[in-house]
């Protein structure tokens, strides 16, 4: 019924700004009501207002798309011949909606169920059915990528291709994962790094390096054990024509059989000796006083490092040993192993526990598996418990800690 429009100027910190406000009649709701324009900022020196750039009026939303995280990753999607080899494998169609997933776990980090909303709003290429964006579509897709096999291989072995001579090294790692679920199909009871009771899933990595490329990720049954995961990785590297270059991974593949099947596949292996294997304790035993003479010593500008290499045919054959042992990182080790006994000791001094049962469930809450047979749990003439330190356990610990368990190369 009726129109009304005023300027107001609104004063922060950071300058004036300009609104035109506009009263009118609600039909609907049968009152006066008033909204707001935003007009732009004032100009503190000249006093004039800088206009807001509109939008076109001719510019549907529709058309304001995110562009750079798109783009960035198309880039090194091509330059690194991973789309092409998508592409290849899987059809134009269904590369791009992977690369797209992919592009949205990337940046977003989210659940996959908000990725119709993104893909929305973003600038990308994919022209197919939409409803390849919704739950159930992006479920067939990864479906699809779960079970066939032949495609997935097509697609690394033309990456890997494309990429020759830009490794010289695969880095082979498993870990585990503890879980609840009991819908997965893969887990299983097996040894639990982290000691919970829990069944777990094993998932194993194969990158390439220096060039950074993943050539696995894969679920294993948790009850598998990380030795019979190699020889599948190696049949894999073999597969994608991968043979004859060096190869990283942790202590819990180290064993004899394991050295020796990656010896016959011509692969040579970088690889930490466990510290309770007789190898490793057999080298303090015998380098101990050679590992701390002066010439075997260095600095790696923040820590003492002390080396020495050796060979040894323990395994059936002759093997390059390095033995390193870190004085500054040693001194560390210790001081934090310490502290947690120390702990320990003064919760029970300050609160002791009056049974032995309580004595052994406070020290299984306060220390890891690993550190608890460094106590012994003793009666107090008052009736309680305390904790005792175990001095030859605890002088075998020392001597442990500060080394990098030392490496082989076959």
């Amino acid at each position: 019924r009726y129109n009304m429009a005023f300027l107001r100027v609104r004063e922060t910190k950071s300058g004036k700004y300009h609104y035109q406000v506009e009263a009118f009649w609600d039909k609907e709701k049968k009152q006066p009501r008033k909204k707001e324009i935003y007009l732009g900022k004032e100009n503190p020196t000249t006093g004039k207002v800088a206009p807001v750039r509109q939008l076109s009026l001719n510019m549907s939303l529709d058309q304001v798309r995110e562009y750079g995280s798109v783009a960035v990753c198309r880039f090194i999607a091509e330059e690194q011949g991973i789309l092409p080899s998508l592409s290849v494998a899987f059809g134009e169609e269904l590369s791009e909606l992977i690369f797209l997933l992919a592009v949205f776990l990337i940046s977003e980090m989210m659940p996959l169920s908000y990725f119709g909303k993104w893909v929305d709003g973003v600038s990308h290429k994919y022209t197919g059915n939409k409803n390849a964006w919704n739950s159930t579509g992006i479920s067939g897709i990864l479906h699809k990528i779960g079970y066939e096999c032949e495609k997935r291989l097509d697609f690394l072995e033309k990456l890997v291709d494309l990429n020759k001579g830009s490794f010289t090294t695969a880095l082979i790692d498993i870990t585990s994962i503890s879980t609840y679920s009991k819908l997965d199909g893969w887990a299983a009871f097996g040894h639990n790094r982290d000691g919970e009771s829990l069944p777990q899933v094993n998932v194993q990595l194969i990158a390439l390096e220096p060039c950074g490329l993943p050539v696995a990720l894969r679920m294993t049954e948790g009850s598998i054990s990380d030795v019979s995961t190699l020889s599948n990785a190696i049949l894999l590297l073999k597969s994608l024509g991968i043979e004859g270059i060096d190869s990283v991974m942790d202590r819990g593949f180290f064993s004899k059989n394991n050295l020796q099947e990656l010896s016959n596949a011509g692969i040579k292996v970088t690889i930490p000796v466990p510290s309770n294997n007789l190898i490793f304790q057999k080298a303090i035993k015998l380098k101990g006083k050679e590992l701390r003479h002066a010439k075997n010593t260095f600095s790696d500008g923040k820590s003492l490092i002390r080396h020495v290499a050796f060979e040894n045919d323990d395994l059936g054959k002759n093997y390059h040993f390095h033995l390193y042992l870190n004085e500054t990182r040693q001194i560390e080790e210790n001081k934090q192993f310490y502290l947690q006994l120390e702990k320990v000791e003064i919760e029970f001094k300050n609160k002791p526990p009056t049974s032995k049962a309580e004595a052994v469930t406070r020290i299984k809450k306060m220390l890891p598996k690993t550190r608890m047979q460094f106590l012994k749990v003793i009666p107090a003439v008052d009736g309680t418990w305390q904790v005792e330190r175990k001095a030859n356990a605890l002088a075998r610990e020392e001597k442990k800690s500060g080394y990098k368990h030392y490496r082989k190369i076959i």
